[in-house]
């Protein structure tokens, strides 16, 4: 489970690496694949001698591990169905992907910095640090490398891997969090669950899951801000060189998913560092440990860096997409794009606090109630929220909502439930703390996922409107 999590973490990072450095140096598309080759055989090579290392001696995983395995199987490939049939496009399919699809077609070409639909005389590209996305590219040129072609890949085979990863990030999730292992299944099905009912607005976790997945952006939200918690939990339980570099290919792989990523993944990285020591490893170890997790975010930082320094310049004139902007200057008013009205936000705050206290060993839900009331202290109040609105424009403010571990903290809500020999009184806060939480859900979620704009596809159709996918076919010289 674990190893193809960081078989894909290490593709994907590996990828944008070279991604970066041939969009930095102008090199011609076709040269970058034997770099990323010549990049990715040692990077196996090290992990195969890693893994070797970790499992010396026969293993048997028995009834219960076969059972477990079978468990995780038939949830993952829910998954993939639910991101296959599920669709839910948006206007950002069309920003993020028509470069990649004329990509595909100049092989000899430098990538360039254009070549959006946006290419207007003297009007700026919408977002100069989104051309770092790595992964629009590389589905792009696996598709036409595969024979299904890149919208093929693009809407149905990233869905499909994706779909399928999410699960299986979450149940390793619960089981480093100290949740049994049947009870982990159980978890990440709520977890599931939770992503198929929050559809209360159009960026609600919900709208932002598995009904959206093949988008970078959201695979940054739904896969890889989860996995980055898991790998940062794993190198602080256990702080080896290979576990520090699974947090650092986070953060690379975060730069090449969406810009986004470029601050997102630096602000939950701090966060868990001071949730760390905030659940009481005060240890000088243990805080030498969490400060160099933060160190594993440097390359994100680095490349906010090269903006600021005009190695990549910004565009000069950008009043023209301030003056369209929808985005609310508000700092409240901008994370309620993401947690919608105050209903939603007393269910959030009961998922987020009541549950890890009622239902994860103490050391551990100590750990994420202090993540969450340190992303409150960081970013989420009247006094900081305005300068972070500022820092990042009101495009980019709501997105820090996605920190918090609200689908994580739903999945407990079936741990509440469990038996445990423990005293009547855990007993019956556990199950108080389930009953309030689902009726405060059942109170708050006045719309699902779909019940909005998403429809139901057949696996292998795309999901653009025939307007859209008339457009992008004729971008990509399909011309029909």
């Amino acid at each position: 489970m674990l190893v193809i999590l960081e078989i894909c973490l290490l593709t994907f990072s590996a990828w944008t690496l070279v991604y970066h450095i041939s969009l930095l140096g102008r090199f011609p598309s076709r040269p970058v694949f034997i770099f990323f080759i010549a990049l990715l055989v040692p990077l196996f090579y090290l992990y195969l001698r890693h893994r070797r290392n970790q499992s010396r001696g026969p293993q048997f995983p028995g009834r219960d591990g076969f059972r477990f395995g079978t468990g995780v199987a038939a949830l993952a490939l829910a998954g993939e169905i639910l991101a296959l049939v599920l669709s839910h496009p948006d206007i950002d399919d069309l920003d993020f992907f028509h470069r990649a699809m004329v990509r595909v077609g100049k092989p000899n070409e430098p990538f360039t910095l254009r070549d959006t639909i946006y290419n207007l005389p003297d009007l700026p590209p919408i977002s100069l640090p989104h051309y770092l996305s790595s992964y629009e590219m590389l589905v792009s040129f696996a598709g036409a490398l595969t024979g299904l072609g890149p919208l093929q890949a693009y809407h149905n085979l990233a869905a499909l891997i994706v779909g399928g990863l999410v699960p299986l990030v979450y149940v390793c999730l619960y089981r480093e969090l100290g949740v049994g292992r049947s009870l982990s299944l159980l978890a990440a099905a709520a977890a599931i669950a939770f992503l198929l009912l929050d559809g209360n607005t159009h960026r609600s976790f919900g709208n932002y899951g598995l009904i959206r997945c093949w988008q970078g952006k959201v695979v940054l939200v739904v896969l890889l801000t989860p996995l980055t918690l898991l790998s940062a939990l794993r190198f602080l339980r256990t702080p080896t060189g290979w576990n520090y570099l699974a947090v650092t290919m986070c953060a690379i792989s975060a730069a090449g998913l969406s810009s986004s990523g470029i601050f997102m993944i630096p602000i939950l990285i701090f966060g868990i560092s001071l949730a760390y020591v905030a659940a009481g490893h005060g240890s000088s170890r243990s805080l030498a440990h969490s400060g160099i997790l933060n160190i594993a975010s440097i390359y994100p930082v680095i490349l906010a860096g090269i903006f600021l320094v005009g190695i990549i310049p910004l565009p000069k004139d950008t009043l023209i997409w301030e003056k369209i902007s929808i985005w609310p200057r508000d700092w409240w008013s901008n994370l309620q794009l993401v947690i919608g009205g105050k209903e939603a936000l007393i269910r959030d705050i009961l998922i987020l606090f009541l549950l890890p206290i009622a239902c994860l060993p103490r050391p551990k839900g100590r750990l994420i109630v202090a993540l969450s009331l340190i992303f409150i202290i960081i970013f989420a109040n009247p006094l900081l929220g305005p300068h972070w609105v500022s820092a990042i424009k009101p495009g980019g403010y709501w997105r820090l909502a996605f920190l918090f571990p609200i689908p994580l903290c739903a999945g407990l809500v079936v741990c509440c439930l469990q038996r445990t020999r423990g005293a009547k009184r855990t007993k019956a806060f556990r199950c108080l703390a389930a009953t309030v939480v689902i009726l405060a859900g059942v109170w708050a979620d006045r719309s699902t996922v779909f019940t909005t704009r998403t429809r139901f596809k057949s696996p292998f159709s795309y999901r653009f409107y025939p307007r859209e996918l008339t457009l992008v076919r004729e971008a990509a010289g399909e011309g029909r």
